[in-house]
């Protein structure tokens, strides 16, 4: 008999949910009924990135329905994920607990502070997380993490999956990020201009730290419209045949992919409403390109863009309106430098945007 999942937070807490869901999640862990492919070398894993919203914890249940483990200890269903997160509670906590000591967290719109996660800070946590794989997925010739914040932490899971000879392989799920800002307005209330500028931060770390790994760049409203074809096209790029065939897995799929939770859909026209928006969508539109070359371009004359942005605001620890006059214009010239009119030839108000927006969290 298959062990049985386990999810955090209580066993009454989790019956809350309803018998229904408990006979589905009872299939995360249950693959050993079903004759597995060959093809699938051992210690291979597939970690899910992408920010808040973006269909991750779809993303990764299709994964697990494809024969990937999750391990035993995943958190349970809430509100907003009603067919739940599939994320493992304690490696979860351990992501927690690295942004925590580098004095961030999961809604933490600056740069990563550089320096402050030190070797003598960080092995311990890479030493749980290396446990945590040792006892949970030692058996499995395939298995999956899903944390969207683990999108900021790569360079700190690399150097654990390797030392663990695991052959790591990262999907990165993108979805538009005003749906995405839509979204968390609904379930924490954050602002447009702080949803659109995680958003960035998570698109944006992931895919410059995943450039030299097998990776797949998955829109979210391609796995929602045909999950066959993304799923065909992940196993592609990652180079690997997932354990169970989508002919098998197929009904439980289509069962769980329900259109009716694709909210906050937009329309094929998107218009920003702030330059930080058009810094966003340009993001977007170059997630969404299959020319992996421009895509590399033109994400990084916004991810450079970006950083002047924070090395000029790093400066200014203190913000008051006082300073406004002179920040804006110091922004302004650096917006309009002539090697970011490509991608900012409509946003030369990016200044005033982000100004404001400081003032806002300051």
């Amino acid at each position: 008999m298959p062990p049985r999942t386990r999810f955090l937070g209580g066993e009454k807490k989790y019956l809350r949910a309803g018998i229904r869901q408990m006979a589905m999640v009872d299939k995360v862990v249950s693959f050993s009924r079903v004759q597995r492919s060959d093809e699938v070398a051992m210690g291979h894993t597939i970690l899910i990135l992408g920010m808040h919203r973006s269909g991750t914890s779809a993303m990764t249940r299709v994964c697990n329905l494809l024969g990937t483990e999750l391990g035993v200890r995943l958190i349970p269903p809430g509100p907003f994920n009603p067919k739940g997160h599939w994320e493992h509670g304690e490696l979860l906590r351990i992501n927690r607990r690295m942004l925590s000591v580098m004095g961030a967290s999961s809604g933490f719109v600056w740069p990563l502070p550089k320096g402050h996660l030190s070797a003598q800070k960080a092995e311990p946590l890479q030493q749980m997380i290396a446990e945590v794989i040792g006892e949970d997925f030692a058996d499995a010739p395939l298995w999956g993490v899903k944390d969207p914040d683990m999108s900021r932490l790569v360079p700190k899971w690399l150097p654990v999956l390797h030392c663990q000879g695991v052959t790591p392989r990262f999907l990165i799920m993108v979805r538009h990020p005003y749906e995405v800002a839509d979204s968390l307005s609904a379930r924490n209330s954050f602002a447009t201009r702080k949803s659109l500028l995680l958003w960035l931060r998570y698109s944006l770390e992931s895919e410059y730290a995943t450039r030299d790994c097998l990776r797949s760049i998955i829109i979210h409203k391609e796995l929602m419209n045909d999950w066959r074809a993304t799923v065909a096209r992940i196993e592609g790029d990652l180079r690997l045949q997932f354990p169970i065939r989508p002919s098998i897995a197929g009904r439980d799929i289509d069962q769980f992919l329900d259109k009716d939770l694709h909210h906050f859909q937009r329309g094929s026209e998107y218009a920003s409403d702030s330059a930080i928006g058009e810094l966003a969508l340009t993001g977007y539109r170059a997630l969404m390109s299959r020319n992996g070359t421009s895509r590399r371009v033109v994400l990084d004359q916004v991810r450079h863009t970006l950083e002047d942005a924070d090395t000029r605001l790093a400066k200014r620890r203190l913000f008051s309106r006082g300073t406004m006059g002179d920040l804006e214009k110091e922004m302004l010239g650096l917006y309009r430098a002539e090697k970011y009119k490509p991608v900012l030839r409509p946003a030369m108000k990016v200044a005033r945007g982000l100004a404001a927006f400081v003032l806002l969290l300051s």
